[in-house]
């Protein structure tokens, strides 16, 4: 079984999640992040905001 890890919690950290998935379905990944909240696209907050 291979092990990945994601650097980051952006969009650019789940689509390479996606992209591993898409071909590794058994493969364990590891997301390391510092961000507050999960998963938020930073060009489209302003949107929110």
């Amino acid at each position: 079984m291979k092990r990945y890890v994601i650097i980051g919690g952006g969009v650019s950290a789940m689509n390479c999640i996606e992209g591993i998935r898409s071909l590794d379905k058994d493969g364990f990944i590891t997301m390391v992040t510092d961000e507050p909240v999960f998963n938020y696209g930073r060009p489209l907050i302003s949107y929110y905001l």
